[in-house]
């Protein structure tokens, strides 16, 4: 039987779907009359391992929180500046005011507050911002690094599959050479 489907026609075959199913190669030997099926499961092109790669995902939701990360502490920054301003035109100390400020949750989700605040309160208000603007920088500085360990993971995943690859192109040259001879 596999001598059978070996001896078949290069184009009665069935074709791989492209992108599911892997390649095949088809070598002519000289002299012979069809094609030998060397390899039958050759490996898909790099692009889609890396499409499917988990550390290309890790990566991407990374710079996703990065992303978002940047956005909140930009906002909380505006939003001191802002206060502080506020603060310095204030008249007296016993004055109250409405006050409208946006606080963020730990998954960068904003949440609006409004109160009535005298010049004190407007204070603790601005130091608690600071205080989670701190903690977002001190986020920030642990996603930069789980991004540099997942990119140093996915160099070498790269690496990896670049050698993995380079052995089967030299193994196949070397069939070639062989069946040429």
């Amino acid at each position: 039987m596999e001598r059978q489907d070996r001896d078949k026609p290069a184009s009665s075959q069935s074709k791989p779907k492209k992108g599911n199913e892997p390649q095949t190669i088809m070598i002519q030997k000289k002299g012979s009359p069809g094609s030998l099926d060397i390899l039958s499961r050759c490996t898909y092109p790099m692009s889609h391992y890396f499409s499917r790669d988990p550390t290309t995902t890790k990566i991407s939701e990374i710079a996703n929180k990065i992303a978002k990360n940047n956005k909140a502490r930009a906002e909380i920054r505006e939003e001191i500046l802002m206060l502080k301003d506020y603060l310095n035109d204030w008249p007296t100390d016993g004055e109250t005011r409405t006050i409208t400020w946006t606080e963020w949750s730990e998954n960068y989700v904003p949440f609006e507050y409004t109160a009535t605040l005298t010049k004190e309160g407007v204070k603790n208000l601005i130091s608690n911002m600071e205080n989670q603007l701190n903690r977002f920088t001190d986020i920030m500085y642990d996603l930069n690094l789980q991004l540099q360990e997942a990119m140093t993971e996915q160099a070498e995943v790269m690496q990896m599959m670049s050698s993995v690859m380079k052995t089967q192109h030299d193994t196949l040259k070397a069939i070639i050479r062989n069946l040429r001879a």
